[in-house]
């Protein structure tokens, strides 16, 4: 009895503890933990819920896509500062309500148009164009979805395309007057007179001090310093590195033989002129004559009034049905049929003949074991992009992959943004053009990325060293200040000579009595509009000829800094836009697809507003930053 009378304490001891326990936790704000939902929604859109797990999902995607893009490794805070949890809830917000109104109009697409649309997307096909599962995959991995996921997103996105089509439809209608004000505008033509004076003829500079030069150097060091230049080791890896040791069976060569034996083989041509007649009695009468000795085109012409259709060259395949059977099996230099068609009964008259010609495996044998080894490397890369990332998230840098992969990676010396190094050499000539992007768009010691380029060869680049731009001392580039200083000092003082030849044109001097005087040419261009013609004519001065009136005289300095410009507008030629300008249609569908993106941003705001929807604000922040440091 006693036992049972320390159990009983035991257990009611055990539950009191349990109180306080769970007491003290909701004190201090633990009960959160103990009773919130593992998957909480984070928004209600109309009846719908968008779950925490499928936002950070897709934002997660979001911000992998971005990381892939500028190839820097983006962590929370950065995601929360740039706005991606933000602009992933609102798209979602967007797409649910979308799939609400969906529901309500009882809109919807079925798996057979899902399917088409995933093997028809490029992007999921191989190097023959067809769809390639292997590379569905790759995608789907590195975007983080299932494929059931992906099949229901796409699906999704069908569906509300159906209504974004019908919503935005027809804005193009109508845009046509504003493209033609536009297009106006951009190519209303002028006829310019102008004369280029060098700025030295217009005035001299004199020497400059020591002290003058040292403070242009200081003031100046975007003209005389070296520019960043940095080092790396990069690893590119492509289809064709991984074929040197892939050893192709005879089977799938012959396979792929048969399969492109139309690749391989040159069709067979005639040469084919024919007749038509309404009946078969007609044109077996006229065949008749022809056997008797008579001239294919005396008889077309007696019997029809008009002479034989010349077909030209035609090849296997190119004529309908029987038509062309009976062409093909005719031989050079003869008249065949009556032969039926739905136009009527042709006699067909074969001139010259080639034969097809099929080229024999062995011609084409090395062609298509290249072909196979590229395929087959291609799904090596698959293997080894899988394989990068595995050393990269155990830590590894190039040269540990370069060792894993048992290949060789590529120790890039400083260069600067165009690849050169400081003795002028283009050292990185033989690398894919984002190398150098990646190169100076991350930092020594970055988390690396490897990306895939859209020739599916693999890129991986860890920068090494940053030389900073830095200002070259002054005794080393002298010269080079004392000539910029004197560019710039003359063309200051041939922009006041300008002036003051300005000032007598519009006192009454002609641009020809002021060549006359400066002994330099009169240039006159026609046509020219504000983009294109008389490139001479350009910066400030071109702009100043297509604000003023005809006649009026315009003036600016040339853009190389080395000359000056005065011109005069002889002639404002209004653009002449026909009514079936295709530059009409080009623009009109610009406007169109931007009107189309306003439009739908308005009906998106007020979709919401009339689905309804809500934030709910502290699963959010739990799911963006469940431990409170980032979203104060």
């Amino acid at each position: 009895m006693m036992q049972n009378a320390q159990k009983g304490m035991t257990k009611w001891v055990v539950r009191a503890l349990l109180a306080l326990l769970i007491l003290s936790f909701a004190m201090w704000g633990v009960a959160d933990y103990v009773t919130a939902p593992v998957n909480p929604p984070v928004a209600h859109v109309g009846d719908r819920e968008i779950r925490s797990n499928a936002f950070i999902n897709e934002a997660q995607r979001r911000i992998q896509a971005v990381r892939r893009q500028q190839n820097r490794p983006i962590d929370t805070q950065t995601a929360i500062a740039a706005g991606l949890y933000a602009q992933t809830l609102s798209a979602l917000i967007d797409r649910n309500a979308l799939l609400a109104q969906a529901e309500d109009w009882n809109l919807g697409v079925s798996d057979q148009a899902v399917a088409a649309a995933i093997q028809s997307d490029p992007a999921f096909q191989g190097p023959a164009g067809n769809f390639d599962r292997i590379r569905f995959d790759t995608i789907m991995r590195n975007a983080g979805f299932s494929e059931q996921q992906f099949i229901e997103s796409l699906r999704e996105d069908m569906i509300n395309r159906q209504i974004e089509s019908t919503i935005t439809a027809g804005l193009q209608d109508g845009q046509d007057p504003l493209a033609r004000a536009i297009l106006a505008y951009q190519l209303e033509a002028r006829d310019v007179s102008f004369i280029e004076i060098a700025n030295d003829q217009l005035a001299s500079a004199s020497e400059p001090a020591e002290d003058e030069l040292k403070t242009f150097h200081q003031d100046n060091p975007q003209l005389f310093s070296s520019p960043e230049r940095r080092s790396a080791k990069v690893l590119h890896i492509t289809a064709q590195d991984l074929t040197g040791d892939l050893v192709i069976d005879e089977r799938p060569i012959q396979t792929a033989y048969e399969s492109r034996i139309a690749e391989f083989t040159t069709a067979g041509t005639r040469a084919v002129k024919q007749a038509i007649f309404q009946t078969e009695e007609t044109a077996s009468a006229a065949m008749a004559r022809i056997n008797e000795g008579v001239t294919f085109e005396t008889v077309v012409q007696e019997a029809t009034g008009a002479a034989p259709i010349d077909l030209g060259v035609v090849r296997s395949g190119e004529l309908p049905g029987e038509v062309g059977d009976a062409a093909f099996a005719a031989e050079a230099n003869t008249v065949t049929g009556p032969v039926e068609s739905t136009f009527g009964w042709h006699l067909i008259q074969v001139g010259d003949v080639t034969e097809e010609v099929v080229q024999p495996l062995d011609e084409v044998r090395e062609t298509i074991i290249s072909d196979l080894k590229l395929e087959e490397a291609q799904y090596r890369l698959v293997e080894f992009s899988n394989r990068i990332e595995d050393e990269l998230a155990g830590g590894g840098r190039v040269a540990d992959v370069a060792v894993a992969l048992e290949m060789q990676a590529e120790d890039l010396p400083p260069v600067d943004r165009a690849g050169r190094t400081a003795e002028g050499d283009a050292v990185a000539a033989d690398l894919p053009p984002e190398a150098l992007q990646i190169l100076f768009g991350t930092q020594p010691g970055d988390e690396l990325i490897a990306q895939e380029l859209d020739d599916g060869s693999l890129l991986l680049v860890e920068p090494l060293t940053i030389a900073e731009p830095a200002l070259r001392p002054f005794d080393e580039v002298r010269d080079d200040v004392a000539g910029a200083w004197k560019r710039q000092k003359l063309a200051e003082l041939a922009a006041t000579e300008r002036a003051r030849l300005m000032e007598r044109i519009q006192g009454g001097a002609t641009l020809a009595e002021i060549a006359a005087e400066l002994e330099v040419e009169i240039e006159t261009v026609e046509g020219i509009t504000r983009q294109s013609g008389a490139p001479s004519l350009a910066g400030e001065a071109r702009q100043a000829a297509f604000s003023a009136s005809a006649g009026e005289a315009v003036s600016g300095a040339a853009p190389t800094d080395g000359s000056q410009l005065i011109a005069t507008v002889d002639a404002i030629k209004p653009a002449e836009i026909d009514e079936d300008d295709a530059q009409v249609g080009v623009l009109t569908r610009t406007i169109g697809e931007a009107f189309a993106e306003d439009l739908m941003s308005q009906y998106l705001e007020a979709l919401r507003e009339d689905v309804g929807y809500s934030i709910m604000e502290p699963a959010y922040r739990q799911a963006v930053d469940p431990n409170n440091i980032y979203l104060n």
